[in-house]
């Protein structure tokens, strides 16, 4: 069952805040809740049963979800949702917010590729005769 919290709308250890803009429009409240509910691993008629309305209309939130985020499947659209910012996990928010981001380094840890040889490209046999034939 949703949880109404400061910000918008909790789900076990997941918070919500409706009304967020993407791509020029609004989410609602239901929208935000069908995707919380999917992060609670709750089927669409358990999310119908939980929001007090049938399973087509959780269907139809999860169309108009794919639409407003340009996404054709529940995952990419939620973590598009917790890349927007519209869904945040609490326990994360809580140790960023404790350490105060000091405990994040600021060297990058992603891995570099090495650059490429800058040997010449060696030529083939074609291009070595067409060569001789023009001198």
């Amino acid at each position: 069952m949703l949880i109404k919290t400061k910000n918008g709308y909790g789900f076990g250890s997941y918070e919500s805040i409706p009304g967020i803009v993407v791509s020029g429009r609004k989410l609602t409240q239901k929208e935000t809740a069908v995707a919380l509910y999917k992060l609670g691993e709750l089927t669409q008629a358990e999310a119908a049963d939980q929001m007090h309305c049938s399973k087509s209309n959780v269907n139809q939130l999860w169309q108009s979800l794919f639409f407003k985020l340009g996404t054709n499947s529940a995952l990419p659209t939620v973590l598009k949702l917790i890349d927007l910012g519209v869904i945040k996990h609490l326990i994360l928010c809580f140790i960023i917010f404790s350490t105060g981001l000091s405990g994040i380094s600021s060297m990058s840890s992603d891995v570099t590729r090495p650059p490429r040889p800058s040997s010449a490209r060696t030529r083939t046999r074609r291009q070595e005769s067409d060569l001789r034939a023009v001198a």
